[in-house]
């Protein structure tokens, strides 16, 4: 009798919930792919943001997180293993990452971040309108060229050529290109085009370049360049190479000059588009959003080891002065 009791009672347990019109809460499952280095800090802001609107990982919902070191291979293979994984929806960082998740998506929803220039690389329709499975938030426009390079120029009027750091498999690199050489004919610079696709590479190409004089290094946003940032920034220093970096990584203040987008929203935002797509809300309809906070930080320390002194007119504007 007491076995039958409590099969009555289980049964009247499960079936409570439906009989008043209740569902169990399924679980949701959010994929992150990372197309840089890994970044803890980036991964428990996603998760706060996230809990405070309701998800919270291993209860209502499930995150899975890849970092693919800027890797472009490791990419493709790991968004096609979240996949497999049936996401409700994959949050992508980087643009090389986005486009390897849109090849394994399929009509799976997609956020991403740190994306320059989403329509005219193809991703999305418009920036009102993104139109298929994806929207999110974009980084920096191509009109940041010339503000690199006039930033390089004040604080090292000496520089004529400007070598340009960043994988050609990024799928910004003729973009950049385009607006970096139309800036450097109007400031008189030469451009020398540092295309790497090996960590073997990045101080070949520095050193060769540092054999002639005048010369400035302009450092792209990569996920690529990102593992190999304190070999980017050793080599600037040991050829006294005045240099602006403009992609997270090189944003902590170890570099010459950094001038960005302030990421720092980045996950919260993310978070706020993956919480009205698990809502029932469609991509297509969620314009894609650019960023509206840059900071510009400089290091005295590295301008003294190269010989250059940071002028008030950098040093007066920039949100962070190392000294």
């Amino acid at each position: 009798m007491k076995r039958r009791h409590l099969l009555v009672t289980l049964v009247a347990v499960l079936v409570a919930p439906l009989a008043s019109g209740q569902r169990p809460a399924k679980t949701r499952r959010i994929a992150v792919l990372m197309g840089g280095i890994q970044d803890p800090t980036w991964v428990e802001a996603l998760r706060d943001s996230l809990k405070q609107l309701g998800w919270i990982d291993q209860r209502n919902v499930v995150i899975e997180y890849r970092w693919a070191e800027g890797d472009a291979s490791l990419m493709r293979r790991y968004a096609a293993e979240l996949v497999n994984g049936k996401p409700d929806v994959i949050v992508v960082r980087s643009a090389t990452a986005l486009r390897e998740a849109m090849g394994a998506a399929g009509e799976i929803p997609i956020v991403f971040v740190s994306v320059s220039d989403p329509v005219g690389n193809g991703f999305v329709q418009s920036l009102a309108r993104p139109g298929r499975n994806i929207t999110g938030f974009s980084n920096l426009n191509y009109d940041m060229a010339g503000k690199w390079l006039q930033l390089l120029r004040e604080v090292a009027p000496h520089v004529k050529r400007v070598l340009v750091l960043q994988s050609p498999n990024n799928p910004n690199w003729p973009g950049w290109l385009h607006a970096i050489d139309s800036s450097a004919a109007a400031m008189s610079l030469a451009v020398v085009r540092g295309s790497v696709t090996d960590r073997a590479q990045v101080e070949p190409v520095i050193s060769k370049f540092a054999r002639e004089p005048n010369g400035g290094l302009l450092v792209l946003p990569d996920p690529f360049l990102q593992p190999q940032r304190d070999l980017i920034l050793s080599s600037a220093t040991r050829y006294r190479l005045p240099a602006i970096y403009g992609g997270s990584g090189f944003d902590n203040g170890d570099g010459l000059i950094y001038y960005g987008a302030d990421s720092t929203d980045f996950p919260r935002n993310a978070a706020l588009y993956v919480d009205r797509i698990l809502k029932g809300e469609s991509p297509a309809n969620l314009p894609v959003q650019a960023p509206t906070k840059f900071k510009l930080i400089v290091n005295s320390n590295v301008a003294k080891a190269i010989g250059l002194a940071v002028p008030a007119s950098i040093s007066l504007r920039a949100d962070k002065v190392v000294e």
